[in-house]
């Protein structure tokens, strides 16, 4: 396959990628979804048979939505590893792609064909489900419906969430997945820390009483802080998070497989 005029991105270039990320190590990944979805038919088949519980579609999700975080955390957590490898990261570095075109392959195969395939999964479990409960019980499963505004937001969490794990697949050259959620925590700390003493500063009984201008006003501080939060603080916290989580992520990936090559 030799590169075209267009060095950045070729779409013919992209679908081989494709192919050659979805087929590298399929085997392994077949083995670990079949053992994941025979866990969850076991567990499932003995709520049926042996609980008063009917099976709603929250409750469904709540079995299936773990396995399918932790899963697709893990996916995109090799899938750069052969970047890693005395024996493969050659291979892959003198692939004739550009760098745009091997991230995109694997941000498309960790993020809208993994969806796509536990989509198809979670229909067959529901549609397995239905047929044990109205075979054997008298119980009703509920129908799935993946275009719920429920089921789309977790798979918005996940796509934005996930880029994380890519970088971390980049950035980590051993067991990526785990040091991935340790500078996961470690940054939660600090944060957490930070805007404790920041909270602390700003909306403190004593932090005004030195202002003079403020003296003869009747402050309500939970008030204020609760209004900050509401109206302030969380709008501005899901912007970050829904417009510039997964963006600030990818583009630190693309310049860290970047370095990477040279």
């Amino acid at each position: 396959m030799i590169m075209s005029t267009n060095s950045f991105f070729d779409i013919t270039r992209l679908k081989y990628l494709l192919i050659r990320q979805l087929s590298f190590n399929y085997k392994a990944n077949l083995i670990a979804t079949g053992v994941i979805v025979g866990i969850m038919i076991f567990s499932g088949t003995m709520m049926l048979l042996f609980s008063d519980q009917i099976m709603t579609q929250q409750i469904f999700l709540g079995m299936i939505m773990p396995y399918f975080f932790i899963g697709g955390y893990i996916y995109s957590s090799l899938i750069f590893s052969e970047l890693n490898s005395p024996n493969k990261g050659y291979l892959f570095l003198t692939l004739p792609a550009s760098t745009f075109e091997k991230l995109l392959s694997a941000w498309l195969s960790t993020s809208v064909f993994y969806i796509l395939f536990i989509s198809i999964i979670m229909y067959v479990l529901n549609f397995y489900f239905w047929a044990i409960a109205t075979s054997f019980t008298s119980k009703t499963v509920e129908a799935m419906n993946l275009f719920s505004p429920g089921v789309l937001k977790v798979f918005g969490v996940y796509v934005i969430t996930q880029s994380i794990f890519l970088l971390g697949s980049i950035y980590f050259r051993k067991v990526h997945f785990l040091k991935t959620i340790l500078a996961l925590f470690v940054i939660a700390f600090i944060v957490a820390i930070f805007s404790g003493i920041m909270a602390r500063i700003l909306f403190s009984p004593t932090s005004f009483q030195n202002m003079s201008w403020m003296n003869n006003m009747n402050f309500d501080h939970s008030f204020d802080f609760k209004y900050t939060a509401e109206h302030v603080i969380v709008p501005i916290a899901k912007v970050l998070f829904w417009g510039c989580t997964a963006p600030f992520f990818l583009v630190v990936s693309y310049f860290r497989l970047k370095e990477r090559e040279v």
